[in-house]
């Protein structure tokens, strides 16, 4: 898409009531925009967690997955609410590259939070056929 599309789409959803959702990755949310991600909390925007260092959860232990994952939604949370905890307020989280592993994703089922992923046709520049009805 075109930066002008893109931002076209950007100014477009407010204005239809709806509200996008924001993933905070926990090193930058302590950093350059914790006031950004409150400021967007605060106008209702849903607002997702996604780790602390954008690690690949399949190229390094469970166990370092598991801290990523603690650190920054503990980070986000700071940012957003002043509390440093391993709850999330909002029980969401996206994967670098959507890379989960059946373990990771059994913690995060356990914990309530739900993963995002995305399911995309890959061949989506070409033509598809009518469906029949």
């Amino acid at each position: 898409m075109a930066p002008a599309a893109a931002h076209g789409k950007r100014l477009t959803a407010p204005r239809a009531g709806v509200r996008p959702g924001h993933i905070l990755p926990g090193r930058q949310v302590v950093g350059p925009i914790p006031a950004l991600a409150r400021r967007l909390a605060a106008k209702g925007h849903t607002m997702a967690h996604h780790g602390w260092s954008h690690s690949m959860a399949s190229k390094i232990s469970f166990e370092k997955a598991k801290e990523d994952i603690d650190r920054g939604i503990a980070a986000d949370e700071m940012a957003l609410h002043g509390i440093s905890t391993i709850a999330p307020s909002t029980p969401f989280l996206r994967f670098r590259n959507f890379d989960s592993t059946p373990k990771t994703l059994d913690l995060l089922q356990d914990r309530g939070i739900v993963v995002f992923g995305a399911d995309l046709w890959a061949s989506d520049w070409e033509e598809r056929p009518q469906a029949r009805s």
